[in-house]
């Protein structure tokens, strides 16, 4: 999944569509794409960074949102939202 979502696949993927208005992939296609057979160990310890990654991201940006409805939530009791 991750492999299809890089930017080496969808150079590959951008080579091999028909197609104008829709651009379409079949299967005979997709079958030649060039994907790196990576040891198992390499993938999980990938997986586990991304997921870290993700994470943090997920917290830093409820902890933003959290921090600006507080924020507001503080103006509107003290009246300071009214103009």
């Amino acid at each position: 999944y991750s492999f299809l979502k890089s930017p080496l696949a969808r150079l590959q993927m951008n080579r091999l569509v028909n197609g104008v208005a829709q651009k379409t992939l079949n299967l005979a296609d997709l079958k030649s794409l060039k994907i790196w057979n990576i040891p198992r160990s390499l993938q999980d310890e990938y997986a586990r960074i991304f997921d870290n990654i993700e994470l943090e991201i997920e917290s830093s940006e409820f902890s933003k949102s959290d921090n600006l409805f507080n924020s507001l939530l503080q103006k509107a009791f003290k009246g300071e939202l009214l103009s």
